[in-house]
């Protein structure tokens, strides 16, 4: 698994879900959480992603998935 580190790398990953689905963030490596995204911004030449509420655990699948 690689890092996405600019806002293109991120596009680029995004290119190949459907633009309607949900997303969230998976944050705690060892139990993922899924949390909502609440904001993003730029600051000082770098795009922030904000984490919102606390969602739910990131299913067995999906934590299957992040990790390969």
């Amino acid at each position: 698994m690689s890092n996405i580190e600019t806002v293109g790398q991120l596009i680029e990953a995004l290119q190949q879900y459907d633009p309607a689905a949900p997303v969230v963030l998976a944050v705690q490596p060892e139990w993922p959480l899924e949390c909502s995204i609440s904001a993003v911004a730029a600051a000082d030449g770098t795009v922030y992603i904000g984490e919102g509420r606390q969602v739910g655990y990131v299913s067995a699948k999906a934590q299957h998935a992040l990790n390969h």
